[in-house]
């Protein structure tokens, strides 16, 4: 699904990472957040980010995607832990 359409963000970072000789995982859980930081909600940071599934995860794999607050709660809770401990934006 990364690569159906050459203009995604997805299909973008696979080939990102294949210059690197590197690939997306083929099980991967991502959340996607965004900030709005002035009053006018005008201007967005999107901030997309991602972890490889390990391969016995009970995440259902769908063609178009798989809601993980609902398939499995206490991933979806993981991964926001994970990224806040990763990430912290700061103004300048």
């Amino acid at each position: 699904m990364q690569n159906e359409d050459p203009n995604s963000d997805g299909a973008a970072i696979t080939r990102l990472l294949a210059k690197s000789n590197l690939k997306f995982p083929s099980r991967a859980a991502r959340v996607r957040m965004f900030h709005l930081p002035t009053p006018d909600h005008r201007t967005e940071l999107m901030i997309i980010y991602g972890e490889a599934l390990p391969e016995d995860s009970t995440v259902p794999l769908r063609k178009e995607g798989s809601d993980v607050t609902q398939e499995s709660p206490a991933l979806a809770q993981k991964l926001l832990e994970d990224l806040k401990s990763q990430l912290a934006i700061h103004p300048k």
